[in-house]
């Protein structure tokens, strides 16, 4: 089983997040990841960028955070973001 990412999986650039005070828990999605994605409605990924709806994007790491949050890591590009699952679908 995989575990969730710590900070050193951010420093490397395997992960794009990390919850820290072992809150979150590896969240299966039934296919393995990376997995492409669409964002199904624009979003803002912080410094004030936003991805349109449309976008594909490439799904790195979901995790669920305090057993109700499924987050999911992302790539696009080369950038890197954080959204929730309902903001995207699955190809």
């Amino acid at each position: 089983m995989r575990l969730p990412a710590t900070a050193e999986d951010v420093e490397k650039g395997t992960a794009v997040f990390h919850v820290p005070d072992s809150r979150s828990k590896v969240y299966d999605l039934g296919f393995s990841l990376p997995a492409e994605a669409i964002v199904d409605k624009d979003m803002e990924v912080g410094g004030g960028e936003r991805i349109h709806a449309g976008t594909p994007i490439r799904v790195i790491q979901a995790e669920i955070v305090d057993n109700q949050d499924v987050l999911l890591g992302f790539t696009y590009g080369e950038n890197r973001g954080v959204c929730h699952i309902d903001q995207v679908r699955f190809n």
